[in-house]
């Protein structure tokens, strides 16, 4: 919990008790939100790098001169830094 008056976190030992006075039961409370942590393993497990998928058809990348890069025709170098 956060105390305003210390200006820091702090732990409340008697953290059931306090809340029973508002009338929460936190043994009966249910987890509901997914934590950052969570819907960022999420997002890594799916997460595919090795495959290149355009409208349900899986493409190969292609790499070497002429296929990749933009051609620098003395003004692009900084579209050539940001694409």
């Amino acid at each position: 919990m956060y105390c305003y008056a210390c200006n820091d976190d702090v732990l409340d030992e008697k953290l059931g008790e306090h809340m029973q006075r508002l009338g929460i039961d936190i043994r009966s409370q249910t987890k509901t939100e997914k934590t950052v942590a969570e819907m960022n393993l999420e997002a890594n497990l799916n997460l595919t790098l090795s495959k290149t998928i355009e409208e349900g058809k899986q493409l190969t990348p292609v790499f070497g001169p002429g296929f990749t890069g933009m051609e620098n025709i003395g003004n692009s170098c900084y579209m050539n830094s940001v694409v």
